[in-house]
This record gives C-alpha cells, structure tokens and sequence, in this order.
C-alpha cells in the first residue's frame, strides 16, 4: 500500500514539473512572437536602423577622437571643420564620420564639457530619443531623451 501512494505522489510531481516546463515554453514562444511582430513594425524597424548606426559610430569613434587629438598637438587649437582631420583619418573613414555626425567648432574658451560633435537622433520604443555626443575633452556619450508619463505628474506650463 505504501509503495502505491509512493507511486502516486511521484506520478504527481512528475505532471507538476511537466506543467511548469509548458507554461515556461509558451511563455518564452509569447515573448518570441512579441518581439517577432515588434520588429517588423515600423517603429521596430527604426530602432534596427538606429542600432546599425550606433555600430557604425562605435566603430569611427576612435579614428575620429585620434584625428582630433593629433590635430590639436600639431595646431595647439580645434579644427575649423571634419575636412581638416581628413588627412589624419583612414581610407573611406572621413566620408563615414561626415555622414554620421555633426561638428560644431567651439570658441577657445570653451569648457571641456562643451558638446562639439553630434549624431542625429535615433527613435526608441516608448516614444524615447537616443543620440552620440562627444564633448570638447573628447568624452563621448549617448544621451537619452525619453519622455516621463506619470498619472500623478503634473507640469505647469511656463
């Protein structure tokens, strides 16, 4: 009789494990399926295209900061424009950084913190904003600009 109701309460853990296992599979299928149908939407597809071309700055970041930093040795001041590191970048590098960012020449005084390079802005889920910066030190940064919804928050209008 024992040996019975042994069997049984194992038979019993067995479907336990055996409904845990399923619900934890269709979980990780409903994700898939998510995740699937998110990225083929447009707004998917912009952050695919705003990833590739997060990959890209990574990529020149670099090249670009060391054109920087050499110009700076040879010339004690900043670049008036990207065309006067292209000597300084590799092959093909100059075209890239021209279409990937922005150069804003700072004054001579400028603090270090003063924002010289910048990326277009890449659209997140959620209605959020992300771009590249570099600042005067040469200190890059994604700056991210994704909007606060609270039901309790309120914002005077100024």
């Amino acid at each position: 009789m024992n040996s019975l109701r042994a069997r049984g309460r194992a038979n019993v853990w067995v479907i336990v494990a055996l409904a845990v296992v399923a619900l934890f599979v269709v979980g990780l299928i409903v994700i898939v399926i998510s995740i699937a149908r998110m990225m083929g939407s447009p707004e998917g597809k912009e952050f695919l295209q705003g990833m590739t071309e997060m990959q890209r700055v990574e990529r020149v970041l670099p090249e670009l900061t060391g054109a920087f930093e050499k110009y700076r040795a040879e010339n004690q001041k900043d670049p008036p424009d990207l065309a006067a590191l292209q000597s300084s970048l590799p092959e093909g590098a100059y075209e890239e950084i021209t279409a990937l960012f922005q150069y804003s020449p700072p004054p001579p005084d400028a603090a270090p913190e003063t924002v010289i390079l910048r990326t277009r802005s890449w659209r997140m889920p959620g209605g959020g904003e992300m771009q590249v910066v570099v600042q005067k030190d040469l200190q890059a940064y994604t700056v991210t600009k994704a909007p606060i919804q609270s039901e309790g928050l309120k914002v005077s209008p100024r």
